[in-house]
C-alpha cells in the first residue's frame, strides 16, 4: 500500500459513495467497488460531505468542532477512508481511477457541443441560411 501525504491545506474527495443506515450506525460504501465500506457516524458523514464540496481538512475540522462543541480530528477518517479504497483523490492527485470515467463523458460532450459551434459551423450554417433565402425569392418571383 503506498503512503498518502495529507496536510491541514489538503482537499480530498472520495469516490461516488453510497450511504445506508443500520441502527445508529450510517454504512458508507462505494457504489462502483463491491465490497468496500465503512461505518461511521453522524459526524463522520458530514466530514465526507465536506471535503466533497471541496473544503480543506483545517476547514472541516474547524466546522465539526465548532458544531459539535468539541476538539475534531478526522485523520482517521482520512487513514480509513484511505484503507477501504474510497479516497479518489488528494490535491488533485489522483488515487483511484473512477472519476476519469467520468471526465471522459463530460468530454464526449463537450467535443459534440464544439463541433456545433465551430467555424465551419458557422460557415455551413451561413451557407444554408442563405440558399433558404435565395429559393425563397426564387418561389416568389416564379
Amino acid at each position: 500500500m503506498k503512503e498518502i501525504s495529507i496536510y491541514s491545506n489538503s482537499q480530498i474527495t472520495t469516490v461516488p459513495i453510497d450511504i445506508s443506515y443500520s441502527g445508529e450506525d450510517i454504512i458508507i460504501g462505494s457504489i462502483l467497488q463491491q465490497g468496500s465500506f465503512i461505518k461511521s457516524n453522524n459526524m463522520g458523514l458530514e466530514a465526507i460531505e465536506l471535503l466533497n464540496k471541496g473544503r480543506s481538512l483545517a476547514w472541516t475540522e474547524d466546522i465539526l468542532s465548532k458544531r459539535y462543541k468539541q476538539n475534531v480530528t478526522i485523520m482517521g477518517l482520512i487513514k480509513i477512508l484511505f484503507d477501504a479504497n474510497l479516497i479518489s483523490s488528494i490535491d488533485d492527485q489522483q488515487i483511484n481511477g473512477e472519476p476519469q470515467i467520468q471526465v471522459r463523458s463530460e468530454s464526449k460532450w463537450k467535443n459534440i457541443i464544439n463541433l456545433f459551434f465551430s467555424r465551419s459551423a458557422y460557415w455551413i450554417y451561413t451557407f444554408l441560411f442563405i440558399t433558404a433565402i435565395m429559393l425563397s425569392v426564387h418561389r416568389i418571383l416564379l
